[in-house]
C-alpha cells in the first residue's frame, strides 16, 4: 500500500492551528456544556452532512471515488478489484441504493450510515470566514492546536484536511484513501481469496462512507476546511441483527440534525472576538466564563480586522 503518514504529518507540520468561527451563544452553550459534564470534554454540534451549504455533499465523493478507484487499487498490495461493481447496470444500482448520495425527502432513512461534521479552517482571523460563519462578523474564532485536537479524537470519529475537486487526481489518490481505509486489513478480516459480488458492494459502500465527508467543489478552496467527522447507523446494515427488529417496529428512523462530539479542551487555545463585537464587553465576559471552565490559559485577542462603520 502507498505509504501515506509522511503525507500527513508534513501537512500538520505546515498547518499547527485550525479556527473554528461561531456564534457567541454557541460558545457560551459549549462552555456551559462543559461544566455540567464535569470538565470531560467541550461538547461540539457535529451537523448532518445532509444539511450543509454544499449542494454536492457527498454526491462529488462519490464521483471522485469511482474516477480514481481503478488507479488506486493498482497501488493496493492486495487488490479486492472493488472496480468490478461498476461493470454492470445493476451492480451499481445495487450499490447507490445502499449509499445515499441525496438528502432523504422527508428526513427518514431506511438503512444508512450519515456523516456529521465539525468544520473547521486553517485561515486565521479570515473575513469572508466571520461573515458567513462568525455570527456576521459579531461571533467569535476559537484556535484549536491541531496536534492534541487529533490526538484526542475518539476512535469512532475521522478527521481529515479537506481535498477540493481540482487537486483530486494526486492528493486523495495517495492521501485520503488509504489513510481513511484500510484495505488489507479489511480484506484480511474477511479471510477469503476473493470477494463475492455482495462483500464487494458493501466494501464500497464502507469505502465512500470514510471518502466522501472529506471532498468538497473547488468553489469551498478559499475556506480551506479541516474536518473531523463521525459516521452515525440508522437501520439494519449488512449482518447487524441488533437493528433488525427495530427496522421492522419502525420501518424508517429520523435522521437527527445533530449530534454531540467530544473535543479535548487542553486544544483550544485562543478565542478572537469578531471585528463588529463590543470587544471590552465580551471580553470580560468570556474571562469569567473560562475562569469558571478552569481554562484560564485560554487566550482572548481582538481580531485584527479594522471596518469602518
Amino acid at each position: 500500500m502507498v505509504e501515506t503518514n509522511d503525507i500527513f504529518f508534513k501537512q500538520l507540520m505546515d498547518i499547527p492551528f485550525v479556527y473554528h468561527y461561531t456564534s457567541v451563544e454557541a460558545l457560551f452553550s459549549i462552555l456551559e456544556g462543559y461544566r455540567i459534564n464535569g470538565h470531560s470534554a467541550l461538547p461540539f454540534w457535529a451537523s448532518c452532512v445532509y444539511n450543509s451549504n454544499d449542494p454536492k455533499e457527498m454526491v462529488l465523493g462519490y464521483e471522485t471515488v469511482k474516477e480514481i478507484l481503478p488507479q488506486y487499487e493498482k497501488s493496493c498490495v492486495r487488490n479486492m478489484n472493488l472496480s468490478e461493481v461498476y461493470t454492470k447496470i445493476e451492480y451499481e444500482e445495487q450499490y447507490k441504493e445502499r449509499f445515499y448520495t441525496k438528502r432523504p425527502k422527508d428526513g427518514f432513512v431506511e438503512k444508512s450510515t450519515v456523516p456529521y461534521t465539525i468544520s473547521f479552517s486553517c485561515k486565521k482571523d479570515f473575513l469572508p470566514m466571520w461573515s458567513m460563519y462568525g455570527e456576521n462578523k459579531k461571533g467569535v474564532c476559537l484556535r484549536f492546536n491541531l496536534g492534541i485536537l487529533i490526538d484526542n479524537l475518539k476512535d469512532n470519529m475521522d478527521s481529515s484536511f479537506v481535498h477540493y475537486e481540482g487537486d483530486k487526481d494526486n492528493i486523495i489518490r495517495d492521501h485520503l484513501l488509504p489513510t481513511l481505509y484500510d484495505w488489507d486489513a479489511l480484506f484480511v478480516e474477511k479471510d477469503k481469496k476473493e470477494l463475492s459480488i455482495e462483500d464487494k458492494i458493501k466494501e464500497l459502500c464502507l469505502l465512500c462512507d470514510c471518502v466522501s465527508p472529506f471532498v468538497k467543489d473547488k468553489d469551498w478552496v478559499y475556506e480551506s476546511e479541516f474536518r473531523i467527522v463521525y459516521c452515525k447507523h440508522y437501520g439494519p446494515w449488512y449482518n447487524d441483527l441488533s437493528f433488525k427488529g427495530l427496522h421492522l417496529m419502525l420501518n424508517k428512523i429520523k435522521v437527527d440534525n445533530h449530534v454531540t462530539l467530544p473535543i479535548e479542551a487542553n486544544s483550544l487555545e485562543e478565542i478572537i472576538i469578531g471585528p463588529m463585537a463590543n470587544y471590552n464587553v465580551l471580553e470580560h465576559v468570556l474571562r469569567n466564563e473560562l475562569k469558571e471552565c478552569l481554562l484560564n490559559s485560554v487566550e482572548i485577542t481582538p481580531s485584527s480586522i479594522q471596518i469602518t462603520k
